[in-house]
């Protein structure tokens, strides 16, 4: 969290993508729970894009699992398509 409410989520999850240190074989697994969505919402823009970290997160191997408000047509599409896209899946919250 930025600032107390900014919630730029996908800059969270390239950045823990890039920069965690995972030891060797280790399944890489990441949770993100947010009551934010990023569409609409500039100040949740952030630095990276949905595609780019969909990049990132499958280059990096990780498997994404979000936790989400799913009866919120753009979470599911800013968080549960990228948890998706990487074989994790979204729940709500």
């Amino acid at each position: 969290m930025v600032g107390g409410v900014d919630e730029p989520g996908w800059d969270a999850l390239h950045e823990s993508a890039t920069n965690f240190s995972f030891r060797p074989g280790a399944q890489r697994v990441f949770i993100l729970i947010t009551d934010e969505n990023v569409t609409g919402r500039d100040r949740n823009q952030g630095t990276y894009t949905k595609s780019e970290t969909e990049q990132t997160l499958l280059e990096q191997s990780v498997t994404n699992y979000a936790l989400i408000d799913s009866s919120d047509q753009s979470s599911r599409q800013d968080y549960g398509d990228l948890a998706e896209a990487t074989g994790g899946t979204y729940f709500d919250i």
